[in-house]
Order: C-alpha cells, then structure tokens, then sequence
C-alpha cells in the first residue's frame, strides 16, 4: 500500500464492524480474514526479488492454496476471525 497508516486503519475497521455484525445480527455468522502478504501478482508489482526471496524466507508470504485451506478452516470452525501475527509470521484463528 501506499500509506500503511491508511491500510491499517482500514483493516481496523474491516474488524471493528465484523464484530458488530456479530453481536447485532448473530444468525448471519459472519466471519473475517486479516490476511498477511499472498503471493499473487498485485503483491509481485513493484517487488524485487530480492524482497520476495527475504518475504519467503521470514515466512511473511503464503501461496493462494495455503490461504485457502486457512479460510477454509476459519468457514467450518466455530471461530469468526484468522487473523496474521506479524511478529510470530503465523495465522491464528480466534
């Protein structure tokens, strides 16, 4: 992104109203993915490849098959969020 500022900002507020919606209308079982950084092509636009090689590295890249089996996990759990820990570089379902 641009401004990280904004960025984060939005994904607070993508969080902030899912839980809203869960507590004000509960029967829609809403659910929501914060997601990290996905290998596809917006994310390779304007990336080096030294940058993507120290992403893999660290572990702060996942393929689309992988966020797909996450999400897919998060659908079928009793869980409502997956959520990407940028220090641990993990997802977690909460």
């Amino acid at each position: 992104p641009v401004d990280p500022a904004i960025y984060g900002i939005a994904k607070a507020g993508v969080l902030v109203f899912s839980e809203i919606l869960q507590k004000t209308k509960p029967a829609w079982n809403v659910k929501v993915a914060c997601l990290g950084r996905v290998d596809t092509a917006l994310h390779r636009h304007g990336t080096t490849d030294e940058q993507l090689a120290r992403e893999w590295k660290l572990g702060l890249v996942c393929t689309p098959e992988d966020i797909a089996e996450k999400i897919l996990h998060l659908v079928v759990s009793s869980k409502t969020q997956l959520l990407f820990d940028s220090v641990g570089c993990t997802y977690r379902l909460q």
